[in-house]
């Protein structure tokens, strides 16, 4: 449902204008879908250049908890 609201211009403050088709596309499904693409895009790339967090080899129960000592 806010997709669909988000989508007409008239809902928003801003809009823009597609080039041939000549829709009003709203500015804050425009925002939303550009936040999505570039969460699936870092997604994509912490995927590829860290896969051990993906496969649970980071941190497990069995790591050591380090806390620091503190001074009195």
């Amino acid at each position: 449902y806010s997709l669909q609201s988000d989508w007409v211009a008239s809902n928003s403050y801003t809009g823009w204008t597609v080039p041939g088709l000549n829709w009003q596309i709203g500015g804050i499904f425009i925002i939303a879908a550009l936040a999505a693409l570039a969460g699936i895009a870092s997604f994509v790339y912490m995927r590829v250049t860290a896969p051990a967090f993906f496969r649970r080899q980071t941190l497990t129960r069995s790591t050591p908890v380090r806390i620091p000592e503190m001074e009195l």
